[in-house]
Order: C-alpha cells, then structure tokens, then sequence
C-alpha cells in the first residue's frame, strides 16, 4: 500500500460549546456534519471549512449521538437523520442549501432509551436504529413524513459462565453491507450478530471474546476492524466468522473508552480516535502506524472522526470532547500519488516556472516595443501640429500626464528591465515649441533633459519670467541654462 501522509488544512473554533460526539460526511463528500453534547447540529464545507448551516434552539436540546445522510430519490433531496440520547429521532430537509427556511428540524420518532447507531437501507427505504438495551428496531419509509415501525429483531442466547451476570445488549454499531438482506450489528459486550433484513432473524453470530466499541465494515462485506475498548483494534472475518488477531496500537487508548474506528484508503487502512489528543491511521494488513494526527493536547478524547474522498483528494476529520467551549475540529487532506489532481498539480507547476522563465525577456521585448512607438508618434505629432502651436501645447502636456500615469504603473510592475519614456513640453513665447526626451538605459543613450511643465505648475512664475527662462533655452541667455536644467 503507498503510504499516504496527511496534512493539517484547517481548525473550526468556537463552533462548540461541548463535547463533539460525531462526525459524518454527506454522500458526495462536499459536507460534513457535527453533532454536539449541547445538541447543536452544524453543517460545515468540506474544502474550506466555513459553517453552512447551524441547527441551534432555545430550549434546552439533547445531545446528538449519531448522525447519518441520506439522499432521497422520489424527492431528489438530500436528508440528514440525528439521533439523541432522549431517543428522539430529528430529520433535517435539505440541510446543505442556506436559508432561514432549513433550519427547521421533523421530529420522526420517539424511541426508548439513547439512539446509539443506525443505519439506512436505501434498497427496502428501511431504516435501522439500535437504541436503549436489547433493541433493534426496523423503521419503513413510506414518504420522508411518514415512517411506520415495521418489526425488532431478537438477540441470541449466548452460553454464560456460572456466577456470570452478562449486561443487558447494548447495541454500538449497525451495518448493511453490499450482500443483499443481511445487517450486522455489534454489541458492547454481546460482540457480532447476523439478522435477515426480511424477518429479523439471527443467520450467524460470533460469541463474544472481547468488549466492542465502535466498529466499521469494508466495501466487500468479509472484513470487520472494532476498537475494543482494552488495549487498541481487533480485525474480524466475516467469511469464517472468526476473530483474526488484536493489534495493540496505539497503545495509548484508555481502558473503557470508546474510540471511533472506520476504513479508509480503499479499505486498506485504518482510522481510528484517540485517548491522548491524537488520531492514528494503521495499516489493516500489518498493524503498522502509518500516520499520526495530532489533534489536540496529551490526555484530549478524539471521540469523532469520519473520511470521504472528494476531487481526487482524501478528507479525514477529527473532533475532541471533554473540554467545553475550547472543543474543535480539524481538517486533514491527502492525495494519492497517481490522482489526476495531483498531475494536474505538477503539470501546473512545470507551466509556472516556464511562464517564470520566460518573464524577463517578455517585458524587455514589450517595454522596448513601447518605447518605439511612442517615440514615432511624438515625431508624427511634433511634424503634423508644430503649424497650431496652441493645439500642439495642449496635445503634448495631455500627452505627458497621461502617458506618465500609464509609465507609473508599467514601471511599478515587477519588470526587470524598465524603459521610461518621458514626454517633456516647453512653452515658448512666441511661438510654442514642444521638445521630446527619450529617456534609455545609459547604456543605450544619453539623457538629455531640457525642461520639465513642472516648473510652470509649482514656480508659478510671471509671463515675464517664462519668456526670460524659454530664451535661455534658445540661447538667448547662456548663464540660465544650467539652472532650467537643475529643475
């Protein structure tokens, strides 16, 4: 398997004022869900994490424990089922679009003790929900306002040691795979059961050997992994029924804590939460720790974790409890080596540092394009309106002010090479007479600078003064020439 590092993309603070209990991600993977101790239900965008909706009501609220989505295909909406510790069973229409008018949560149901875990079966539109102790229930959809309770399922008899009082089944997980007609669910201390999803009847179970907390299935429906609550993650296969080996990472899980665990990478690795403010990812095969997030500060509960895969990129999520109002979420991404994205990355990058390359000589090549043109035309100019010396006055000082503002900005640019044109009017008394300054590298020429309009604009000076000072330019005053210069 290619190893896969993950890395942190985002933290969503002071969205919770308790505990995260649960994480779950929307079918299409561009949303995910939090469901709070104070019972407050968020809706959050996968890539950037901002809150798109919030479920928040006065009244005190119970906690929410479990959270599923699921897309409804006669209403072509997508529904978003929470279930509470009160048993209170909550859907939320359309919790993915914004709008005061989503925010309204249907009660479906009210069941006996805290809803643990459930399930939706989209082929029978039967929803499955573990709730209390010793109940499965089947819940038929007949539209997404009408849910009718169809049957429960029995648990089996297991043999108990003598002077043995076994506690009541407290159901932790509930799963549909692939293969038709069939559920498994896991109990906390009854371990695995097998019901036909027709009847309700027992087909297999394995009889418990080591307490179960949370618990995930793969794609293909033969392969189990739990978090057993006692020294890390046990793999089950579901083909012989068997409890294939225990590996005691991490290691760092404390005794009778539930931890979230779920499949990831095509089923090739695990995820699972932590009692030491951190998430790890393990290698299914070998038990090895892949990756280690860390998510929080030592002794933190990572109680919520979920994945999906969206655009080519890989989204794990991660929530802490037991730290009030500081409670937080983070957003991890990956990308796998041979995703298109991440060839689309590379070829972005090779066409970056060509575009970087080929930078400077485009800006010589464009600024010295400039450059000869504005200098043609001012040549066309000075020979075309030197017989309207008014005319060409005003032509060359609107010329000026608005080619320098143009210069500002090219020159300002980042260029490596800047050629200025500088645009220079003189005003002669009688006549006007314009001159123009090209202004080149020195390598290239020499700057000449005769006299800059500036002079008139902050000198104010008399007519006298002007025509005094466009005679030094003529030569009529030799002494005066140094000092226009210095302007």
């Amino acid at each position: 398997m290619s190893r896969l590092q993950y890395t942190h993309l985002t933290t969503i603070e002071g969205k919770h004022k308790n505990s995260v209990n649960v994480l779950a991600f929307s079918k299409d993977g561009k949303f995910f869900a939090s469901g709070c101790e104070d019972g407050v239900l968020s809706i959050f965008n996968t890539k950037s994490g901002a809150e798109i909706l919030r479920y928040e009501y006065d009244h005190e609220s119970p906690a929410i424990d479990c959270i599923i989505w699921h897309y409804d295909v006669e209403s072509r909406k997508i529904l978003l089922y929470a279930g509470t510790r009160k048993g209170r069973l909550y859907r939320y229409n359309e919790p993915q679009k914004k709008g005061l008018s989503n925010r309204v949560r249907d009660r479906v149901a009210q069941l006996e003790g805290p809803i643990r875990c459930m399930e939706f079966d989209s082929g029978t539109k039967h929803l499955i929900i573990g709730h209390g102790y010793e109940a499965i229930t089947y819940w038929k959809l007949s539209s997404p306002a009408d849910w009718r309770y169809a049957f429960g399922f029995t648990y089996p008899a297991f043999p108990t040691p003598a002077n043995f009082i076994r506690p009541m089944p407290h159901p932790t997980g509930i799963h549909i795979p692939r293969q038709n007609n069939r559920v498994l669910v896991t109990f906390l201390d009854h371990s695995i059961v097998c019901y036909s999803l027709e009847r309700g009847d027992v087909l297999w179970s394995i009889p418990p050997e080591r307490r179960i907390g949370r618990s995930a299935v793969s794609t293909d429906g033969m392969v189990m992994v739990t978090t057993n609550l006692f020294d890390g993650i046990d793999v089950y296969s579901l083909a012989s029924n068997t409890l294939q080996r225990t590996a005691n990472i991490p290691d760092d899980i404390l005794d009778n804590i539930v931890i979230p665990i779920c499949l990831i990478n095509q089923d090739e690795a695990i995820f699972v939460g932590g009692s030491d403010g951190t998430a790890s990812i393990v290698d299914l095969d070998t038990g090895k720790i892949l990756c280690t997030l860390h998510h929080s500060h030592v002794n933190d509960l990572v109680q919520a974790i979920a994945y999906t895969e969206l655009d080519g990129m890989k989204y794990l999520v991660t929530g802490d409890s037991e730290k009030g109002d500081q409670c937080c979420i983070k957003i991890w991404v990956g990308m796998s080596p041979g995703s298109q994205r991440n060839k689309w990355f590379k070829k972005l990058h090779i066409k970056d540092v060509a575009f970087q390359a080929l930078t400077w000589p485009l800006f010589i090549i464009a600024a010295s394009f400039m450059a000869t043109v504005i200098w043609m035309v001012s040549v066309w100019l000075q020979s075309y309106l030197s017989r309207v010396p008014a005319l060409w006055a005003w032509c060359s000082a609107a010329f000026v002010s608005v080619f320098s503002s143009f210069t500002g900005v090219f020159s300002g640019a980042g260029s490596p090479t800047s050629t200025v044109v500088y645009i220079e009017t003189i005003t002669h008394m009688p006549p006007f007479k314009a001159a123009t300054t090209l202004m080149m590298p020195p390598a290239v020429t020499e700057t000449v600078t005769i006299f800059n309009d500036r002079y008139f604009g902050e000198k104010r000076e008399s007519s006298d003064e002007l025509e005094r000072l466009a005679r030094a330019v003529d030569g009529s005053q030799e002494g005066e020439y140094e000092y226009i210069c210095d302007l």
